[in-house]
């Protein structure tokens, strides 16, 4: 009797553990399109003067611990590239395409070993929208580990410099 017992109460820990996890992987998901949404309603009222973009890049290849998003902008004073609002608007069509239905959270997450990093951010709001892409298939947008997408490398290719497309080319198809 005492094994069955046991044994349901391992099913029930396990089971509210699952639950508990999907739970929060929906929340992170909705943030995250919240975000996304933010960004989207900036740049389709014309407030795109509002923002600023600002990428952090490290060479892909260097070999090093995992490297976090807050590592890469710490680390990346001299890898550093800040692009302001009323220079976005050249690129308003590319900045539209970043949407929510790009979202597609990975079945399996993986570790985050960052070596690019954008933000934007306002004076208002401060960093609403971080995405960084590692050494793998993945992006992270807000700390939630979503499929790759063509898209959120094609964002900022305008603004990099010689020596970080060079550094980054692993993630572009050229």
């Amino acid at each position: 009797m005492g094994t069955k017992k046991y044994i349901i109460s391992i099913s029930l820990t396990i089971t509210a553990l699952i639950i508990f996890f999907l739970i929060i992987r929906e929340s992170n998901l909705n943030q995250t399109r919240g975000a996304i949404n933010t960004f989207t309603r900036l740049i389709e009222t014309g407030n795109i003067n509002e923002l600023t973009l600002t990428i952090y890049y490290t060479h892909p290849l260097i070999l090093s611990t995992a490297m976090s998003v807050n590592r890469v902008i710490d680390r990346g004073s001299e890898n550093k590239i800040v692009v302001h609002g009323y220079n976005l608007n050249e690129y308003i069509d590319q900045l539209k395409q970043l949407n929510s239905s790009q979202l597609r959270p990975v079945r399996q997450s993986s570790i985050l070993n960052a070596r690019l990093v954008y933000v934007f951010e306002t004076a208002e709001d401060g960093r609403f929208l971080t995405i960084a892409a590692g050494i793998h298939d993945s992006i992270f947008v807000n700390d939630l580990e979503v499929e790759f997408n063509a898209v959120f490398m094609d964002i900022i290719r305008p603004f990099l410099n010689e020596d970080a497309l060079d550094r980054q080319d692993i993630f572009f198809d050229e």
